[in-house]
């Protein structure tokens, strides 16, 4: 186990490290929360258009 102070500077590279990984993690979140959303969106849409052509359908049988 590496012991280090309390106090810790990181170096340039560890910056540059840190700074990379956050980039990563951030852009496979954002992708994730993305499809996600298109995937409810999509649902969504598809729901109240078989709504709206199941009530269009109705109307015209019943001669409305």
């Amino acid at each position: 186990m590496i012991l280090r102070p309390l106090h810790y500077e990181p170096t340039p590279e560890d910056r540059l490290t840190r700074t990379k990984w956050a980039r990563a993690v951030g852009i496979v979140y954002g992708t994730i929360f993305l499809l996600l959303l298109a995937t409810v969106t999509a649902q969504h849409i598809h729901v109240e258009h078989n709504a709206a052509t199941a009530g269009h359908h109705a109307s015209v049988r019943s001669g409305n």
